[in-house]
């Protein structure tokens, strides 16, 4: 007599997987009716990963609110040579697709294989638009990688760049590799290019502009009660998850490679109320892009 508990299980699986696969699908379609058919740049929700429970159309939004970001407090322009440190699958990459005039360039790395492919896309589309991985090892990006952050050496010649900018990377990164990717910043720099960085920073107040948080039942997304020797971590388990540092100590990296504070550090809403999804979608909704979770910072090359 036939195992019926294993034939029943061998049509459920079956039955999962075309549920699956019809869900892809049917979120492909979305897409396509939303976004991709005007914008064929942005991925699908499908390859989407990160930040709170992104879809495409989102995906777009946020990649225009970062270009609105650059410009109020970079200053950046059209003609601008750009380097997205840690680029992603090319969300920002998206933003300044439709920012850069001929004149300007961009040019992105990660630690990602997955992520570099998906942006070479760029690249059929832009001749001013590059893309390189770098295999960095990273305990939470990419855990088999093998080189060092700390004496990694950014594949640019020196003083190229008008504008470099770095979106939730030292928030997983620890002071020596910050150390060698603040001199690395400096180096490619032009005298007088900005660069953008988001932190934790430890002590920094909390943001009060944003109305769609309680102020009621203030309570951080994390806690960063562990401390090292001149960084904090949130969880130890898996310690490059979330790092922070003091402002003062991120102030002393910063002008040790002749990069100076432009405007007052702007504080994200990391530090609100709720869980980290309440907060990260709370973020989305009021930034009206992910970046304003973390702390800002905005540097110049003297």
């Amino acid at each position: 007599m036939p195992d019926l508990s294993k034939i029943f299980t061998k049509i459920w699986i079956k039955r999962k997987i075309r549920r699956i696969y019809f869900l892809t699908r049917l979120s492909d379609v979305m897409d396509w009716i939303t976004i991709r058919r005007k914008e064929p740049l942005v991925p699908l929700t499908r390859d989407i990963w990160g930040g709170p429970a992104l879809n495409s159309l989102a995906f777009y939004k946020w990649s225009l609110g970062d270009i609105e970001l650059f410009k109020n407090l970079a200053k950046i322009k059209p003609n601008y040579q750009v380097l997205d440190v840690g680029c992603g699958i090319g969300r920002c990459a998206l933003g300044f697709s439709r920012f850069l005039d001929n004149s300007g360039s961009y040019d992105g790395f990660d630690a990602r294989f997955q992520d570099i492919e998906i942006c070479k896309k760029f690249e059929h589309r832009y001749t001013n638009f590059k893309f390189q991985h770098v295999d960095l090892k990273n305990s939470f990006y990419n855990p088999n990688g093998k080189l060092n952050s700390s004496e990694f050496s950014f594949p640019y010649d020196s003083n190229k760049f008008d504008f470099v900018f770095l979106i939730s990377v030292f928030t997983h990164m620890f002071p020596d590799d910050i150390k060698n990717y603040t001199k690395e910043i400096s180096r490619v720099l032009k005298k007088g290019g900005r660069c953008f960085i988001t932190f934790f920073i430890k002590d920094i107040d909390i943001i009060e502009e944003d109305n769609t948080l309680n102020k009621k039942s203030l309570k951080p997304a994390f806690s960063f009660k562990n401390k090292r020797e001149n960084h904090y971590i949130e969880d130890t388990s898996k310690p490059e998850f979330a790092v922070a540092y003091k402002l003062e100590y991120i102030k002393e990296m910063l002008s040790t490679n002749n990069l100076t504070l432009k405007v007052p550090p702007l504080p994200g809403l990391w530090k609100g109320k709720g869980d980290y999804m309440t907060i990260l979608k709370s973020s989305l909704k009021a930034a009206p892009n992910f970046t304003r979770f973390q702390d800002i910072v905005v540097v110049e090359k003297i």
